[in-house]
C-alpha cells in the first residue's frame, strides 16, 4: 500500500547502543521536520489495549442519547464529557463539526476559582456515565499508555534538537491539559456535509491518533490539497501541535488536517490523545539564543480558542471571559 507519510519504528528509540538511540531520533525528528506527521509502528502499545479502547468506545455511542447526555460537556466547566454532533465549531461558526465525542483527561481535583486566571479551570475531574460503568478503567489505561509513549517521543525529539532528552520537561511538569477524545462519525448520507472535524491545526505539542479501517483524515499537503492519511493495521499516527512549533522555531511543523465523512454510509470511530503542556506554560523559541521574540501562555492560548469553538460552555461556565483578551493578554 502507498502511504502519504514516512513510517517510523519506536522500538528503535532506546534499543541498542547510545548512538543507536540518538540516530534513531535523529530519523524521528528529520521525518517530522518535513511533515510534521509520520506513521508510529511497533510503539509498544499493547493491541489488546487498543482494541478493548475502541469497544468500549463503540458501547458508549450505542448507548441512548438520554445516558450520553447524563455526561454532556455542557455540565464541565473542565471541557470534557460527550458532545453531540454539531457541539464543535473547529473551523468556525459556519461549519459545525459532524462527529460526536467523548472527552477526558487526568483526574485531578479542580482547581480553585480564580478570575483572574480562567484558565485554570480546565483541570478537574472526569465525567462517567453510569450506564457504561467499564468505560472508565478502559479510558484511563488507554490514557496512560498514549501518555507515556508521548514522553518518549518528546524526549527523542528534545535529543535530536538539543542532545538532551529532558530538554521539553518543564513544559509538561504539573498539571499537563492532555486530552484524550474519542469521536463517532455517522455515516454519510445523499447530500451529506463532509465536515466531520474542520481544518485546524492542533494547540498542544504532539497528538496521537488511531483510526479504524474506515479512513477519513487528510493532511493538508501545503499546495491547497488535501492528502489521505490511510489507515495502517497497528500503527498510530503522530502529528506535531503550536505549541512545539514555536519551541523549536518552526523547525518542526504543526500541519493542518480534517477529517471529512466517508461517502460510503459507513460509520467512522477513532481516537485522538492530545498531549498538552502544563496550564501556566510559558512556550518561546528555543532556538533564538537571545530570547526575542513572542513568548505565549497555553492556558490563556487553549482557553480562548476552546471558548470560540464551544460557544454554550463559555456561555455556561466563561459568561464573563472575552477570548480575544484572553489571547492580547489584558
Amino acid at each position: 500500500m502507498e502511504l502519504p507519510l514516512p513510517v517510523f519504528d519506536v522500538s528503535t528509540l532506546g534499543s541498542g547502543s547510545a548512538s543507536d538511540s540518538t540516530e534513531s531520533a535523529s530519523v524521528l525528528a528529520d521525518q517530522l521536520q518535513h511533515t510534521g506527521c509520520v506513521y508510529l509502528v511497533r510503539h509498544g502499545i499493547p493491541t489488546e489495549t487498543i482494541h478493548r479502547a475502541f469497544e468500549v468506545s463503540k458501547r458508549f455511542f450505542a448507548l441512548p442519547h438520554q445516558a450520553r447526555m447524563s455526561v454532556a460537556d455542557l455540565n464541565s466547566p473542565h471541557f470534557r464529557g460527550f458532545v453531540p454532533s454539531r457541539g464543535e465549531l473547529t473551523k468556525g461558526p459556519a461549519d459545525a463539526d459532524r462527529r460526536e465525542q467523548f472527552v477526558i483527561g487526568p483526574e485531578t481535583a479542580p482547581q480553585p476559582l480564580d478570575p483572574g486566571a480562567p484558565w485554570r479551570q480546565l483541570i478537574g475531574p472526569n465525567q462517567w456515565p453510569d450506564a457504561l460503568p467499564e468505560l472508565r478503567p478502559v479510558m484511563l489505561d488507554w490514557l496512560d499508555e498514549l501518555t507515556a509513549l508521548s514522553h518518549r517521543l518528546l524526549s527523542a525529539i528534545a535529543t535530536a534538537l538539543h542532545g538532551r532528552p529532558d530538554f521539553f520537561d518543564g513544559l509538561v511538569a504539573g498539571n499537563p491539559n492532555h486530552r484524550l477524545r474519542t469521536s463517532h462519525y455517522p455515516a454519510g448520507t445523499p447530500g451529506f456535509d463532509d465536515n466531520g472535524l474542520g481544518a485546524h491545526r492542533d494547540h498542544g505539542l504532539l497528538a496521537l491518533i488511531a483510526q479504524d479501517g474506515v479512513g477519513g483524515l487528510q493532511m493538508e499537503d501545503g499546495h491547497d490539497s488535501w492528502v489521505d492519511v490511510k489507515p495502517l493495521p497497528g500503527a498510530l499516527v503522530v502529528n506535531l501541535g503550536e505549541t512545539l512549533q514555536v519551541a523549536t522555531g518552526g523547525r518542526l511543523p504543526a500541519p493542518v488536517h480534517r477529517v471529512i465523512t466517508p461517502p460510503t454510509g459507513a460509520e467512522r470511530y477513532s481516537f485522538a490523545f492530545a498531549f498538552n503542556p502544563h496550564i501556566e506554560a510559558l512556550t518561546k523559541d528555543t532556538t533564538d539564543p537571545q530570547g526575542a521574540g513572542t513568548t505565549e501562555h497555553y492556558g490563556r492560548r487553549v482557553l480562548a480558542r476552546w471558548l470560540q469553538s464551544s460557544p454554550h460552555l463559555a456561555r455556561r461556565h466563561f459568561p464573563n471571559v472575552d477570548p480575544g483578551a484572553l489571547l492580547t493578554g489584558s
